[in-house]
């Protein structure tokens, strides 16, 4: 399963964290199990999710 969120600018997310917890409804287990085997990626990168987002113009 793919998922994908575009962030836009008037998004007050700070984390990467923040985006999956309230966007997606993950819970605290199943996105610990997606850092631990590194299935979170950033612009087709391997990010952390603890990382500031930082938009793009």
């Amino acid at each position: 399963m793919e998922l994908k969120y575009l962030l836009k600018e008037k998004n007050n997310y700070i984390t990467i964290n923040n985006v999956l917890k309230e966007e997606f409804n993950l819970s605290t287990r199943l996105q610990n199990k997606l850092i631990k085997n590194n299935c979170i990626f950033l612009n087709d990168n391997i990010c952390d999710t603890r990382s500031k987002i930082n938009l793009r113009r």
